[in-house]
């Protein structure tokens, strides 16, 4: 994957980013329309049909089929294969496929953002802006036939409509912090509870192409098509949480040898509670320890952009350097003779070159070195690294 296909601001165009985070995210859905070509170097019916026919890829792991509110068994829809290692696996059958799809069924592909450049990139801008791992999922549906029942997500949810039309129920409801662990997503309840909760309908909107729609994790929703056929991509953001926080630090825990001690024992109330106590007060030494926050700031950048940025660019084999841009509330204006770069970081007095140079970056929401540099060179800036090293110490661009 090289370039973008499309940034964030201009999914979220005429909305802009810094309205988006003050006003919606984690607490307000979004309803942007657009135009019907907005999204149209992300994904279409081609490219669609061009991953179906890797049936290989297409497994009771990888593919959903729902029909009526009901998830059906993969026995329904899958054939029983042998995989590349002898190992008995549950194949998409594309007969019975075709056969649930002329019913009306809903089918949902995983891992898009794994098999398509262009989606890769979206995944790869989101995780820029959101801080987040970022996954995409396929849905195509049919008239007027219901494929999943009102449910919540465990992650942000930012929806792209690709073709067709669907009309989305958006509920007042929303469940408290919803994680992937048993009791805390929406598959570990029955359908009466998610009923209960969701609440009365708080928006209705009808997604056409070039729309976007973003809800906040945990919130009800459920969707049906309007058109004939209807296909959209469903990106989900993950937030690494305070739970994932303490798993990171199982080891520094371990490290300490009051965290090897055994309890006193149950019977004895005193000493236990003491125990208890003592292990309170070394966790919250070992949490508040800089070293510890240092770890923890990394594990989450780590975390948050592990997938979806280019690794190889072959016959070159040396490695990659990605930067993403920190845009939020930055601009770029003119000082008389001279242009200021101003960012949340800081600010810088920028020349005519570098000026031209900031203007590009500030329209990416990553880039490589390479990319960088062969776009100096056509601002006639020989070596970029100079320019580089001012938009980091402005803040504007950081690493990956």
């Amino acid at each position: 994957m090289t370039g973008q296909a499309i940034t964030f601001r201009e999914m979220l165009a005429p909305v802009s980013a810094e309205e988006f985070f003050e006003r919606h995210h984690d607490s307000r859905p979004l309803h942007v329309p657009g135009g019907g070509g907005k999204f149209a170097q992300v994904f279409s019916w081609g490219a669609l049909n061009t991953l179906l026919n890797m049936p290989n890829v297409w497994t009771s792991r990888t593919v959903k089929i729902a029909r009526d509110g009901d998830t059906l068994a993969a026995e329904d829809f899958c054939r029983p294969v042998y995989g590349r290692e002898g190992q008995a696996a549950l194949e998409a059958d594309p007969a019975k496929v075709r056969r649930h799809l002329r019913d009306g069924a809903t089918i949902v592909l995983d891992f898009v953002e794994c098999l398509s450049p262009a989606v890769a990139s979206v995944s790869a801008a989101l995780q820029v802006w959101f801080g987040g791992p970022t996954t995409c999922n396929l849905y195509c549906s049919w008239r007027e036939q219901q494929g999943f029942a009102s449910h919540f997500d465990t992650t942000d949810v930012i929806v792209l409509q690709i073709t067709g039309s669907k009309r989305w129920r958006v509920y007042e409801g929303r469940f408290e912090q919803p994680v992937e662990a048993p009791g805390f997503e929406t598959t570990g309840y029955p359908q009466e509870f998610h009923e209960r909760r969701k609440g009365a309908v708080l928006m209705t909107p009808e997604l056409t192409p070039g729309d976007l729609l973003y809800l906040p994790r945990g919130q009800y929703h459920d969707a049906l098509a309007s058109s004939e056929a209807s296909l959209h991509l469903t990106f989900g953001v993950t937030q690494a949480t305070g739970h994932d926080v303490l798993m990171q630090l199982a080891d520094a825990f371990v490290d300490d040898p009051l965290f090897r001690k055994p309890f006193p024992p149950f019977d004895d109330e005193a000493a236990h509670e003491a125990h208890v106590r003592a292990l309170a007060d070394r966790m919250r030494d070992i949490v508040a320890d800089p070293a510890s926050s240092d770890g923890l700031r990394r594990f989450q950048h780590d975390r948050a952009f592990l997938f979806c940025y280019p690794q190889y660019d072959l016959p070159d084999r040396s490695d990659p350097v990605i930067f993403r841009v920190q845009s939020l509330k930055a601009r770029l204006v003119r000082r008389g003779a001279a242009h200021q770069l101003q960012t949340q970081g800081g600010k810088a007095v920028l020349g005519e070159a570098d000026a031209k140079l900031a203007d590009w970056v500030l329209s990416r929401d990553f880039f490589s070195a390479d990319e960088l540099a062969e776009t100096a060179r056509r601002h006639g800036l020989a070596d970029a690294s100079a320019a580089v090293e001012t938009f980091r110490n402005a803040g504007l661009i950081a690493p990956i």
